[in-house]
């Protein structure tokens, strides 16, 4: 009786230390490994704005469609058109 609750207590410990480590970890890491979001800024790690788009961008046509075959292949192609509407071939 003694040996089986000396098994469960032990047991008991090895999954609160699991919990604690699976808690605490990333919280530890994060604090002392990773630099705050200002540090990352001024290091340039962090992009302030997304680019702006290019001033002439170019359209562009999806055009979906399915093969004959077995099993049947179903396809998507990026087309790129111009204001008219030709396809600009690349």
């Amino acid at each position: 009786m003694n040996f089986f609750r000396n098994r469960l207590v032990v047991l008991g410990l090895v999954l609160l230390a699991t919990v604690l480590l699976y808690l605490l970890l990333p919280s530890m890491r994060q604090g002392s490994m990773e630099p705050s979001l200002e540090v990352q800024q001024r290091m340039g790690l962090i992009a302030a704005s997304p680019p702006p788009p290019p001033p002439n961008s170019i359209n562009i046509t999806v055009r979906t469609g399915q093969l004959p075959g077995d099993p049947p292949l179903f396809f998507r192609e990026a087309l790129p058109v111009d204001s008219a509407g030709r396809q600009i071939v690349p």
